[in-house]
């Protein structure tokens, strides 16, 4: 395309700083906007040109918003006591406006075995999750008989559907369950990300803790989805054992997370909202305590500081997540990352 160029970034940003009480209180505030034009993109044209690569266009648009705050308070309470405490939170919104001439036009991204996770289309944030809307299970062939049929074949018939399997919506209201009713499910991107860290020093003493977290954020808990169903051999997760449904869970009215356990589950694999789970999480990153000698026999050995100290690192996280670790990078989609270690390290500072 001898008329590609380089994307074209525009960018906007307002920031306030303010220091009140003699530097006590400090704060930070940045809004910014970022719209990104001119994307390259690939071409598309009509079946009938066949097959052909054509090259990419300066036609795709995205935009990001957010801001940034940080606040800091210094103080003292009496003449041995002081702490520090800063805070920080962000907002980040992300958004295709355009991919190409056609507003309908849908670019699938992340992929499980054939089967669309991610899609990104005008409006919404790229990757957005893309799947199914699960309603529950179904319980009586009564319920099965009543909902519109999952993929009918040219005769109309359902070879899915039956009490035990998930029940998917008809998003399109077309009276049967295709691929057109894959909608877009929200996105990995959270509402809002913050920080803490107070500094805490009494005489000799000093402590130090950091947390970290996240709000408003979803994953795909593409784990859960490797071990709750027939795929391979191997390791299943316990409630396919204890809370999966069966006739005689459902009739004595036993705790049900799971559907039925059968060999072709293939369908109840397909993305959708049941693998879709509240990523939020506090976690407390790092504690540190320390003690600081000072003393004569330090000083003849030439040292003029000695700190001791304890660090432990990852101590706890607050979350609903289920997988091993809420903290995942992969566009909020969980594919089974080493879980964050918890450490502890026993140690000594000297200044000489």
């Amino acid at each position: 395309n001898p008329d590609g160029r380089w994307e074209t970034s525009i960018a906007r940003n307002i920031g306030l700083d303010i220091s009140l009480f003699k530097a006590k209180f400090e704060a930070s505030l940045d809004v910014y906007s970022r719209s990104t034009i001119d994307m390259l993109y690939p071409d598309s044209k009509p079946a009938t040109w066949g097959e052909v690569n054509l090259p990419s266009v300066n036609i795709g648009e995205m935009k990001n918003s957010g801001f940034d705050l940080m606040l800091t308070y210094r103080g003292k309470a009496g003449k041995d006591f002081s702490f520090i405490v800063n805070a920080n939170v962000s907002h980040f919104k992300n958004k295709a406006v355009k991919l190409n001439g056609n507003p309908n036009e849908i670019l699938y991204g992340n992929a499980t075995e054939a089967s669309f996770n991610t899609a990104t289309v005008a409006g919404k944030a790229v990757n957005s999750f893309y799947g199914y809307v699960v309603d529950g299970i179904f319980n009586t062939q009564q319920e099965v008989d009543g909902w519109p049929k999952f993929n009918p074949d040219i005769s109309g018939k359902d070879v899915y559907s039956m009490p035990g399997v998930f029940k998917f919506r008809d998003v399109n209201g077309d009276g049967k369950i295709t691929p057109l009713d894959r909608t877009f499910l929200g996105d990995g991107n959270p509402n809002l990300s913050y920080g803490l860290n107070i500094d805490l020093r009494y005489k000799n003493w000093d402590m130090n803790l950091f947390f970290q977290g996240l709000q408003g954020r979803k994953i795909i808990n593409s784990v859960s989805r490797n071990m709750l169903f027939i795929r391979q051999d191997g390791n299943y997760l316990r409630k396919r054992l204890y809370e999966s449904w069966t006739p005689e869970r459902y009739a004595s009215g036993a705790k049900i997370t799971v559907p039925i356990t059968i060999n072709n589950d293939a369908n109840m694999q397909l993305p959708s909202t049941y693998f879709i789970e509240n990523g939020d999480y506090l976690r407390m990153k790092d504690i540190q305590i320390g003690y600081t000698i000072n003393s004569k026999v330090l000083t003849k050995a030439k040292i003029n500081d000695l700190r001791i100290y304890f660090q432990a690192s990852n101590l706890f996280t607050l979350t609903k997540y289920s997988g091993l670790d809420p903290e995942v990078t992969n566009q909020g989609i969980d594919n089974s990352v080493y879980p964050t270690s918890r450490i502890f390290v026993l140690g000594l500072n000297m200044k000489l």
